[in-house]
Order: C-alpha cells, then structure tokens, then sequence
C-alpha cells in the first residue's frame, strides 16, 4: 500500500514538473503574441528597448516601431524606422509599416511612394491596396481609390474592411443604393462594426429606404425621433475630400483601448465615438500579422452610434438640426481601430471661430489652420489658372487675327460643281482677287483650258473625276505666272461656257 501511494505522488509531480515546464516554454515562445493580445503595449515596449541596450537589431527596432504605431505615436515609430539602414528595408511589411507611419503623419505622397515600394515587393499585399486607395481617397481621385480597394479586395484584405471602403466610395459617387446593398449583408452577418452601421444608415436614409432605415434603428426612439434623423440625413450632403486628423506626435504611449477623443463643440464636427483598439492576433517575427484594417467612413452627424442592429444610443437630434445644410461629418478608421475626423467646412450657423477656438482642442485649431492654409492655396491655383486662361484666349485671337490679315500666297484654293437654274456651274476659288484669266478650247481632245493669271499654285487636289456634270473631270496645273485648270467634257457637243470673275472667283457657267 505505502509502495503504491509513493509511486503515485512520485508520477504526479513528476506530471507537474512537465506541465509547469511546458506553460514556462509556452510563456517564453509565444510572450511577444500573449503581450500583443492582452493589449500590453508598454510592456512590449519595454522588452523591446532592453533588447536594443544588450545588442542592437534591425529586427527589433522594426518591432518596437510597429508597437509605437500600434500605440498612435507614429513619430517615435519613424524615428525607429529612420535608425534602420536602408539597405535592410528590402521587406513588403516593413515598406507598408513606414507607408502606414507616414499616413498618419500627413505625408501622402511618402505614404504612396513607400505604399508602392511594398507593392512592389509583393503585388498581391492586400493592405498595401488597401491604403493606397485611402491615400487616393484622401487626394480626391475616386476611381483610382475604387480599383485600389477592388485589388484589396481580390487579393484577400479584410472583407468587411474593404465592402465598407467601396461603400464609402458609392456614397461619393451618389450611389447610395450600392452602397446600402454593400453594407446591408455585413450587418445581417454580425460582422458591421459601429463605423459600417453609421454608413449604413447614411446610404439608407440617402438611398429613401425608409423602412430599412426604420428597423434598423428599431426600438431606439419614438416615430417623431427617427423621423427627424432621417430627414436631417436624406437631405445632408456629403463631403467630397477627406484629409484624417493625422498629428497623432500629440498622443501618449497609453494603449488605445484606454484614450478617449476629445469631445468637439462645433456641431458640424459631431461624430460616432471609435470603439477600443483591438490588438493584432499574431507576433511581430513577420510585420504582416500586426496589420489591422484602414476604412473610410462618414458618420453622419446627428445620430448615435448603435451597438447593434436595432438598439443604439441616445442621439444629438438637436445638434444634428442645427446643420441640416452642414453635411455628414466623414471620418476614417486606421489600422489601430481608432477614427480620425477629416477636416470640415464651419457652417454658418456655429459661432465666431474666436469664440470657439476657446473650446477647441490643439488638434482642432491645428486642423483648421491647414484648412485655411489649403483654402488660401486653392484660391490662388484658381486665379493662376484664369490668368493663365485669359493669356491662352488672348494668344488665340491673335493668332487668328495673324491669320485672317495674313499676305495673300496666290493659290487656287478650291473648285467645286454645283447645280444653278437653268444651268451648272465651276467655281474656283482662290486667296487673292483675280483680275485676270485666259479661256482655251482644244476641240480634239474635248479639252476646256482656263489659265488664272497671277496665281502661282493650288492647294487643293491636282485631278478631280466627277459623276455629274458636262465635265467629266478637273486637272490643275501650275505654270509661271499662272494656275491652269482643265476640264475634259463627257460630249464635244456642249457649246461656250460663260465665264466671269467675281473677287476671288472664277466663274463658269454652261446653261442648260
């Protein structure tokens, strides 16, 4: 008996030994994917910086600047970024890592070269599709923003990230049935998050489909209520370029799930709330598994954001009435999860701007002075571009006024048959008035031959074979100090033409 119980206390340690083992194993393998998971961002951190301090790596500082990125200090990531050789960013992921970086730094154009380079490296990186089509978007170039997405979406990115893209994309066009058909299925599915939901209402309300639009805001508020929405949205009208509020250097490295956006005063500015960050579901060995979806999105002012289909919170209708003509405010979601608002046009219902600069946030005053800045821009590319006009109008009527008093170069410049009464005519005409011509008959040949004295050529064809007429065809000819033209007859019967000059015309006529 006390033979049998050592045996079994000495195996289940031994059991215990192995599983405590394993788990230490498991920790040490995958504690970079746990931390990830978790959302712990500042204990990535950490880990990473003490690897830097014993040896340097390139692969560690990729990482460490991917988890500043993840946190919203995307200036911390491209100093990270900046420390790395050149030489050794020959990866799709770190390109698109730097092209993200970039993106919400307000860089475009670096955005879309380093977006490129990672297409470059692996043409079928659905995210680098992605956001480029976002950059697009952002620039105003709405087809090419269209095909961007439709190769995200064809090379496997997220599907409800990209619907939505597209969604927002028909909503710009004015496509709002497209649209709603696009995002419908993803909220039928559970698959909507409260960004795609919002777009749906907007394409919905935009699109008259009342009754959709009524369910899914089912059991929120009363009739009156949902009727107020809808008509504040069907008759808003949305923007047409999207900048995001990308001066993320401003936040802290606190985890996004416990930052809150500062709330804006201007009802033009109102908009859906992002839900929490959710951390990426697979370690940073290959930078690929840390992407999250980008997606365009305009929340429209006005409504609350629901939480599912058919139960939502309690919206700002007083606010939203306030900017019937506003518009919707659109806004885009970047690979954390978090919305960023795009820049807006002040309605003329809010206040002063100096009496709402007081309750602005950095961010806002920062926004609004680009606004004005690109305001000040575009109306100086439009001048430009009327005076530019204006000088090209002006070259043209000089050109044609060049042309119109131009020196006569003495030709023959056409000679037509036309039907008269009581007979047919040839007319040749020419750029000088004709003062004097010589008329020839060369019976044998059934040849009428009228010389153009002065005329030195002829711009139009040299022989001429005519269906109609007592001529069956014209020949001219240039001669010293004259343009000769032949008729050959059809009938040596016809009798003399009559021939007259008119200014620049020679006149012959046969009657009938």
């Amino acid at each position: 008996m006390k033979l049998s119980t050592l045996i079994f206390f000495v195996a289940a340690a031994q059991l215990t030994a192995c599983k405590s083992t394993s788990t230490t194993d498991y920790a040490r393998t995958n504690g970079e994917q746990l931390l990830l998971d978790s959302g712990s961002y500042s204990a990535l951190i950490k880990r990473y910086e003490d690897e830097l301090k014993e040896a340097s790596s390139h692969q560690t500082r990729a990482k460490l600047a991917n988890v500043h990125y993840l946190t919203g200090d995307a200036e911390a990531a491209l100093f990270q970024l900046q420390q790395i050789p050149e030489s050794n960013k020959n990866s799709p992921d770190l390109a698109l890592l730097q092209a993200n970086v970039y993106f919400d730094l307000g860089r475009s154009n670096l955005a879309e070269q380093y977006a490129n380079t990672a297409l470059r490296l692996d043409g079928k990186l659905g995210e680098a599709h992605n956001l480029k089509g976002l950059i697009l978007a952002d620039r105003g170039e709405i087809s090419k923003a269209k095909q961007a997405f439709e190769s995200a979406r064809i090379y496997g990115h997220d599907d409800p990230t990209v619907k939505n893209n597209l969604a927002m994309i028909a909503i710009l066009q004015g496509d709002y049935t497209k649209a709603s058909n696009l995002l419908m299925p993803l909220v039928k599915s559970g698959r909507a998050d409260q960004t795609v939901q919002a777009n749906l209402i907007l394409a919905l309300a935009k699109s008259g489909k009342t009754r959709a639009f009524s369910q899914l805001l089912a059991g929120e508020d009363g009739d009156i209520h949902l009727a107020e929405k809808y008509e504040v949205l069907r008759t808003a009208k949305a923007l047409q370029r999207y900048r995001p509020q990308t001066d993320v250097s401003l936040q802290t490295h606190i985890p996004l799930a416990a930052t809150k956006q500062p709330e804006q005063t201007e009802t033009n500015e109102a908009a859906l709330q992002p839900p929490p960050a959710k951390a990426p579901s697979t370690s940073l060995p290959v930078l690929k598994a840390l992407t999250q979806a980008k997606t365009l999105a305009p929340i429209p002012a006005g409504i609350a954001k629901p939480d599912k289909v058919g139960k939502a919170k309690q919206p700002a209708i007083a606010a939203a009435q306030s900017q019937k003509k506003a518009g919707p405010v659109p806004q885009m979601q970047n690979r954390r999860g978090e919305t960023t608002k795009p820049e807006t046009v002040v309605a003329t219902n809010v206040a002063p701007e100096k009496e709402a600069s007081k309750h602005a946030d950095p961010l806002t005053l920062i926004k609004r002075r680009l606004q004005q800045t690109r305001d000040a821009q575009k109306i100086a590319q439009t001048k430009k571009a009327a005076e530019k006009a204006a000088l090209t109008l002006a070259k043209k009527k000089k050109a044609r006024k060049t042309k119109n008093h131009r020196p006569s170069r003495k030709l023959v410049t056409n000679i037509a048959f036309t039907r008269k009464p009581g007979g047919v005519e040839y007319i040749a005409t020419s750029d000088f008035n004709i003062s004097k011509f010589e008329t020839l008959y060369l019976k044998k040949r059934k040849k009428w031959v009228f010389d153009i004295h002065g005329a030195h050529d002829f711009s139009t064809k040299r022989k001429r074979y005519l269906k109609e007429g007592p001529a069956e065809s014209i020949e001219l000819g240039e001669h010293k100090g004259f343009v000769r033209i032949v008729l050959t007859m059809r009938d040596a019967s016809v009798g003399q033409p009559h021939v007259s000059i008119e200014n620049n015309k020679l006149i012959i006529r046969w009657d009938a």
